[in-house]
């Protein structure tokens, strides 16, 4: 494990302590949730508190979830978030991986100490014949006089996604409680997603880690013929795309599918009002949701906005489209009063959503803020997976987002003029949605102030509309 992920997985660790006195290892897994052993949390029943401490800062937490067999809870914590990035997590792992652990054993009070070691068998049965993976510890091995009490729930990563945590050791039949042969029993992470109710991060884990485009939910397509003329009609402007909407609603029942698609369109332009109009009659699946969530949050009804995406997440309907809305919404609310928790927010919800799935969108957005958080190495890193990740697309395929996207991505890095060459070709694909456009340039002007740079040295790739003359 490199430096980076060494330094993400122990600011995502924390200290659980409960009322009666007992002690573990919880992690985060989302930007409010954190997840355990639940033999940590035993005592405290679903509903009640516990405190987590995360160095010098302490979150009283809720437990929210219990699953015993698998020694699995889901704690949610409590007050604004922590300035740490939720874990990834994944399906499964291969046999004779390295896996690297962080915890906090109670001989060392409060200290958080590290473990390393290899997987002997990913897919077995404990002590107590519930499944569990095995794994040895050097550590473990090498101090077989000591107790672990404090190390249960610690994650265990394999290169830097989360496989389990650990529940117990197997111990010595003469000394009880004391590690015998350094063997070290793991709560498989499928464990903790089914209490979740989300998708991982990694199907499996396996030098080198593919993530997978996953968590993408799915609406039904509306026809191609429709598709054509909704394009056609937005290349002219928005009131063409409401016109057309209201002649197919004139002569009858219109798809949710087409609906939603002029939704869409008329965001872009923006066009909220007549936006919500239409979503008004596409029914009220996910996707309509996350497009009224849009449109009220252009509307400027931020707590309307947010209270529908805290609905989707809570509810587990993630993924790229709710990620990246929630987020959005809370780094607009940075932008609008600089809130430093709603800044931590954003980029926790953007980074999950890139490391979980894949998606650019979050995945430039979470460089970009790790950027405005001062932290240009991680921002660089991250810019360059997402120009990694549409490098592999031929360029036809790249719509204007995502073609604005890679302009973002070169900024980050630093290459203003191949920025400015990849806007251009953004620009050229829409050069009438001037909402899409403004928006481009909004943040490309927060990246470059960012970087110490002037804020226009990208604006005439990115035209604003002129205003008309007064006469």
């Amino acid at each position: 494990m490199d430096d980076d992920l060494f330094k993400t997985m122990k600011a995502a660790c924390g200290l659980v302590e409960t009322p009666g006195g007992g002690q573990g290892t919880a992690y985060l897994v989302a930007i409010d949730r954190m997840a355990t052993c639940e033999h940590v949390v035993q005592s405290v029943a679903e509903g009640e508190e516990v405190i987590v401490h995360f160095g010098a800062d302490s979150r009283n937490a809720t437990v929210l979830k219990k699953e015993t067999v698998g020694d699995s809870a889901l704690l949610k914590l409590l007050g604004p978030p922590i300035d740490a990035t939720p874990l990834p997590l994944a399906g499964r792992c291969t046999r004779k991986a390295v896996w690297d652990g962080f915890g906090f054993l109670g001989l060392a009070k409060r200290a958080g100490l590290p473990l390393t070691g290899e997987v002997l068998d990913p897919e077995s049965l404990d002590d107590l014949d519930h499944p569990a993976m095995v794994l040895f510890s050097p550590q473990v091995a090498a101090d077989m006089g000591a107790p672990l009490h404090g190390f249960s729930g610690s994650p265990v990563l394999v290169e830097g996604v989360v496989v389990g945590h650990i529940k117990r050791v197997l111990s010595d039949p003469d000394n009880p409680g004391r590690p015998a042969l350094g063997i070290v029993y793991c709560t498989p992470s499928r464990v903790v997603l089914e209490l979740l109710g989300a998708a991982p991060a990694v199907e499996q884990v396996e030098p080198p880690v593919v993530v997978s485009i996953a968590g993408r939910i799915a609406e039904p397509a509306p026809p191609d013929e429709l598709v054509v003329k909704v394009r056609a009609a937005a290349a002219v402007g928005a009131e063409r795309v409401y016109e057309l909407w209201k002649s197919w609603r004139s002569a009858g029942a219109v798809a949710d599918s087409a609906s939603l698609l002029v939704a869409q369109k008329l965001l872009s332009f923006p066009r909220a009002d007549w936006a919500l109009e239409v979503l008004d009659t596409a029914g009220e699946g996910v996707r309509t949701k996350q497009l009224r969530a849009l449109a009220l949050r252009i509307s400027g009804k931020w707590d309307e906005a947010l209270q529908i995406l805290r609905e989707l997440y809570e509810a587990g309907q993630v993924g790229p489209e709710t990620d990246g809305l929630l987020a959005a919404s809370y780094k607009l609310r940075w932008l609008e009063d600089r809130d430093g928790a709603a800044l931590i927010a954003a980029y926790g919800i953007y980074r999950t959503a890139f490391d979980r799935s894949g998606d650019t969108y979050n995945g430039i957005n979470a460089a970009a803020l790790a950027l405005w958080r001062r932290r240009p190495e991680e921002s660089r890193k991250l810019a360059q997976r997402v120009l990694d990740a549409l490098g592999a697309k031929p360029e036809p395929d790249l719509d204007h987002w995502e073609l604005a996207t890679k302009a973002e991505a070169l900024l980050l890095l630093g290459e203003i003029d191949a920025a400015r060459e990849w806007y251009e070709k953004a620009v050229a694909r829409i050069p009438n949605q001037l909402r899409d456009i403004e928006v481009m340039r909004k943040q490309a002007r927060l990246d470059l102030a960012a970087l110490g740079l002037k804020r226009n040295l990208v604006d005439s790739s990115l035209p604003a509309p002129r205003r008309p003359r007064k006469k």
